[in-house]
C-alpha cells in the first residue's frame, strides 16, 4: 500500500524538513518552493494510517510553532517601534527641559 501526504503553503518545505528525522525506512519527502510531498509504503492499512496520523499531527504542531514564531516576531518588531517611538518622546521632552 503507497500512501502520500501533500503539505501546501508558505512553510510547507520548513514544515518537511523538521519531520524528515522521523523519516521510516522507504519513506520519501521531496520538497517544492510553496509545497512537499511525503510517500511511503507499508504492507498493512493500520500501519498506513497510523504513520499517516504521526506525520498529519507532527505537521499541525510544526505549523503551529511557525505561526506562534511569526506573531512573536511581529510582536517584538511592534514593541520595538512603540520602544523607539517613546524614547523619541522622552528625548524630546528633555531637550525642552521636562522628563
Amino acid at each position: 500500500m503507497r500512501m502520500r501526504l501533500k503539505l501546501s503553503g508558505e512553510k510547507a518545505s520548513l514544515v518537511a524538513k523538521a519531520l524528515m528525522p522521523d523519516n521510516i525506512e522507504g519513506m520519501r519527502t521531496v520538497l517544492e518552493e510553496n509545497s512537499a510531498s511525503i510517500s511511503f509504503e507499508t504492507s498493512k492499512l493500520s500501519s498506513a494510517i497510523a504513520v499517516a496520523d504521526d506525520l498529519i499531527l507532527n505537521a499541525k504542531v510544526a505549523f503551529e510553532m511557525l505561526a506562534l514564531a511569526s506573531e512573536s516576531e511581529e510582536w517584538g518588531e511592534d514593541a520595538e517601534r512603540s520602544e523607539g517611538d517613546s524614547r523619541g518622546k522622552r528625548s524630546r521632552n528633555k531637550r525642552r527641559g521636562g522628563r
